[in-house]
C-alpha cells in the first residue's frame, strides 16, 4: 500500500490533522495524483512512498470489509487501510481473491 502525497499530507497545524482531513476533503487530489503516479512511475520510484511493508509470506489473512483492508500478519501484527470510494472494492476483491487465494477474507 502507498500513500499518495498530496499538498498538507503529514502536517499538523494546531489540532487540525492533515492527513486524515485530506483523506475527506482533498479525494480529488488524492486520486489525480495516485492516477499519475500509477501511469508514468517505475515500481522502485512508488515503493518510496509505501506506508508499511509486508512480505507475501508474513501475511496470515488480508480482509476486506466495506471500505476497510487489514492484513494480519504471521506475528499477529495488524495493519488497516481506509479507502474513499466504493468502486475498488470489487476491483481489489478480485485482485485479492486471485493472489492471495486461501489468505483472503472477505465479507
Amino acid at each position: 500500500m502507498i500513500q499518495v502525497p498530496v499538498t498538507g499530507s503529514g502536517k499538523i497545524v494546531g489540532d487540525v490533522d492533515y492527513i486524515r482531513a485530506n483523506f475527506y476533503f482533498n479525494r480529488a487530489e488524492i486520486r489525480q495524483r495516485g492516477t499519475e503516479l500509477l501511469g508514468k512511475a517505475p515500481i522502485n520510484d512508488l515503493l518510496k512512498y509505501a506506508t508499511n511493508s509486508v512480505s507475501f509470506g508474513d501475511i496470515r489473512t488480508l480482509s476486506l470489509r466495506k471500505r476497510r483492508i487489514v492484513i494480519e500478519k504471521n506475528n499477529g501484527e495488524k495493519i488497516g487501510y481506509l479507502f474513499a470510494d466504493d468502486e475498488y472494492i470489487g476491483l481489489l476483491k478480485e485482485l485479492f481473491q486471485t493472489h492471495l487465494t486461501n489468505k483472503f477474507v472477505s465479507n
